[in-house]
């Protein structure tokens, strides 16, 4: 993934200032069109259950595309949490709320695009040992804390 992805110096688009990152939608089309040849061809799989187990490692995943990859600007951390609603958009045609099913993005989209007092609250809890909230469940200290770093760096 390219470091420089959420970075404030891209331009974005349109719609409410911010279009999926061009570097993603390659990768959407593929997964959308490889859970359309499993829902139409592997009708005897349980597809609750495949589709449930993609979209953890499609969750993962783009978490791992962000940890450590450097500061994020707040314009970064809209756009990337732009991303990850398309990401969950694809999961459309199996739930109605795919976000739910993708917590960890979900969590850290919401955690980056928080103004810097209350990340900075969060980052408190968390260190002095306190769980932060149900805001960051699904993350771990360590993703939450590497995400407050990343946040806090950006200028």
């Amino acid at each position: 993934v390219d470091g420089q992805l959420w970075s404030p110096q891209v331009r974005w688009g349109q719609r409410a200032g911010y279009e999926v990152s061009g570097t993603l939608c390659p990768a959407l089309s593929t997964l959308r069109n490889q859970l359309i040849v499993i829902k139409r061809d592997l009708h005897h799989v349980p597809l609750a259950q495949v589709w449930r187990d993609i979209a953890s490692q499609v969750d993962a995943l783009t978490l791992a595309a962000v940890l450590g990859k450097g500061p994020i600007t707040l314009s970064g951390a809209k756009q990337w949490r732009h991303d990850c609603e398309a990401v969950a958009s694809v999961f459309l045609p199996f739930t109605r709320r795919p976000l739910s099913v993708l917590r960890r993005i979900e969590q850290a989209s919401g955690l980056l695009a928080l103004p810097r007092k209350e990340v900075l609250r969060l980052a408190e809890a968390v260190s002095g040992g306190g769980e932060g909230g149900r805001e960051v469940s699904s993350l771990s200290r360590e993703q939450v804390m590497a995400l407050v770093r990343q946040r806090s760096e950006a200028r």
